[in-house]
């Protein structure tokens, strides 16, 4: 086995190439199909370090160990294509928000901001399917 050179270019590094073209390959198709006007690939390089040891023989005819040190690469290339969407909006009505006992859950009823005599509050609370309580409102908090 010849020496490999441990470089970008080198044969270590040969799938790692092949695989980042085909990765930009990709992500260039989809971004002409989807419309997409930015992505960004990304390599990852995991790099280990195994130690181990290999017998050395000296001219005396003794072995002494010493430290050889095998490294594992492994790679990732990953592309993220960026197609934004986005909805906004907003709802800013005057509106309280009251306990509807009848469906169990909140709802939100027209405020007027006006002032009610104790008359017409009784006569709201009698015609409607609403609690107002202050222990409903602690749920909303």
């Amino acid at each position: 086995m010849s020496t490999i050179d441990m470089s970008l270019e080198g044969e270590a590094f040969e799938k790692l190439r092949e695989d980042f073209d085909k990765v930009l390959t990709g992500t260039i198709t989809n971004m002409k199909e989807k419309g997409s006007g930015a992505a960004s690939l990304t390599i990852k390089l995991d790099v280990e370090l195994e130690k181990t040891f290999a017998p050395v023989n000296l001219p005396d005819g003794s072995q002494v160990m010493r430290d050889v040190f095998i490294p594992h690469f492994a790679h990732k290339v990953s592309s993220v294509m960026q197609i934004k969407s986005q909805a906004s909006g907003a709802f800013d009505q005057e509106c309280e928000v009251v306990w509807d006992t009848a469906n169990d859950r909140w709802m939100l009823v027209p405020f007027d901001g006006g002032q009610m005599s104790l008359t017409e509050e009784i006569e709201r609370r009698e015609h409607t399917p609403y609690e107002y309580d202050e222990e409903d409102y602690d749920r909303c908090l």
